[in-house]
C-alpha cells in the first residue's frame, strides 16, 4: 500500500491538492497544508453546496468553505494513522464513482461520513486476529465462487448475513449456510460455536468449508484478504454500482479497514467443499442441550462429514449449474 500524501510537497500558505483519479466522475484530491497535514479535499460541482453540520470522526478534523465552488476539507491529526485516513477516502471514493447524478453525491458523502463516526465510535480499529482473517476470507470466497456466478453479485451481497449478527452467515432462500475455514491438518476440524450455527429456522442448511494452507511470499497465485475484497468490490462496482454501501458496511461490521498488515496474511486455496446437513449429520441443537447448559461449542470432525457432501454448486443450484 502506498502513501499518495508522501509525494506531494508542503505550501508556503493555503493547501496543495493532487487529483486522486482521472477517471473518477467528479472532484476529489489528495492535499497537503502548509503544516504538512494530510488532507483529502471534495470540490462540488457548480451550484452544489455541502452542508457545514456533518459528522464528527476521531481523529479528523472536517471543514466545509463556502467557496464557488463548495469544498469539503477532511484532515488527519496524526500522520501516522495515514492508513486509516486513506481507507476512508477510498471509501467515499468507491461510494461514488459510479454515481450519474451530482445532486446526489453529497448525501451519499453524508451518509458514508455516518457510518465512519458509528465505526470509530468503538474504538480505533486494529487489525483482525489470523482465525477472524481467514474466516472473512472464508465467507467472500463462497461470495464470489459460489453465489454471485449464479445468482449475480447484488442478491450474493444480500444473501450475506453474518455482518447483521444472523446466526447463520448466509440465507439463500429456504437455506442457511455457515461457512467455515480450516487449515488441513491431520484431522481436520471446525468449531462450531453456539448450538444455533447448524441449526437455522430455515428448513435446509448447509456447511461450507474452505480449505486453506499458507503461502510463500514467492508464490504468485497466493491470495490475500485485500485482494480477495478488490475483486468483489470491481465486480459490484460493474455489475450492481448500488450494491457498494452495503458491501463497505458490511466490512465496517467485521470490523476490517484495509490496512498494509493484511498482505502479510497469503493463503493458497487448497479446497472448497459444501456439506448438506441432513438427519445424522454430527451437530448439537438448542433440543438437545439439557436445561442449565448453555454457551455450547464443539469441534466437528471433517472425515465425519463426507457421506453429507453434496454436488451442489450451492443452495438451489445443482452440480450442473441448474
Amino acid at each position: 500500500m502506498s502513501n499518495p500524501w508522501e509525494v506531494i510537497a508542503p505550501p508556503d500558505a493555503d493547501i496543495n491538492v493532487r487529483r486522486v483519479d482521472a477517471d473518477h466522475p467528479f472532484d476529489f484530491f489528495w492535499g497537503k497544508d502548509s503544516k504538512n497535514k494530510y488532507l483529502f479535499v471534495y470540490q462540488s460541482p457548480q451550484g452544489i453546496q455541502i452542508p457545514r453540520k456533518l459528522p464528527d470522526l476521531q481523529g479528523f478534523d472536517i471543514q466545509v468553505y463556502d467557496v464557488v465552488p463548495s469544498r469539503l476539507v477532511i484532515t488527519l491529526r496524526e500522520q501516522p494513522e495515514w492508513e486509516l485516513f486513506q481507507a476512508l477516502c477510498t471509501d467515499l471514493l468507491q461510494a461514488t464513482r459510479t454515481l450519474k447524478d451530482r445532486d446526489s453525491v453529497t448525501a451519499v458523502i453524508v451518509r458514508r461520513l455516518s457510518r465512519w463516526h458509528a465505526f470509530l465510535s468503538r474504538g480505533r480499529p486494529g487489525i483482525l486476529t489470523e482465525a477472524r482473517i481467514k474466516g472473512l476470507m472464508g465467507e467472500l470466497i463462497f461470495l464470489r465462487d459460489r453465489l454471485a456466478p449464479h445468482y449475480g453479485i447484488e442478491d450474493a451481497v444480500n444473501f450475506w448475513k453474518g455482518p447483521e449478527g444472523a446466526p447463520q452467515d448466509f440465507n439463500v432462500g429456504q437455506a442457511a449456510v455457515e461457512v467455515k475455514c480450516q487449515s488441513g491438518a491431520t484431522s481436520p476440524k471446525v468449531r462450531i460455536t453456539s448450538a444455533d450455527q447448524l441449526c437455522p429456522q430455515l428448513p435446509d442448511m448447509f456447511l461450507f468449508v474452505v480449505t486453506l494452507g499458507t503461502a510463500p511470499e514467492s508464490d504468485d497465485l497466493a491470495l490475500c484478504l485485500p485482494q480477495l475484497i478488490a475483486e468483489i468490490t470491481e465486480q459490484i462496482l460493474q455489475e450492481s454500482p448500488g450494491t457498494i454501501e452495503r458491501f463497505l458496511d458490511f466490512l465496517h461490521r467485521t470490523g476490517y479497514v484495509d490496512m498494509e498488515e493484511y498482505r502479510e496474511y497469503r493463503y493458497v486455496l487448497v479446497e472448497e467443499r459444501l456439506f448438506e446437513l441432513t438427519e445424522g449429520f454430527p451437530r448439537i441443537c438448542p433440543a438437545a442441550i439439557p436445561e442449565g447448559v448453555e454457551r455450547v461449542a464443539y469441534d466437528i470432525l471433517i472425515d465425519h462429514c463426507i457421506p453429507y457432501l453434496t454436488a451442489k454448486i450451492c443452495p438451489g443450484v445443482d452440480d450442473d449449474g441448474d
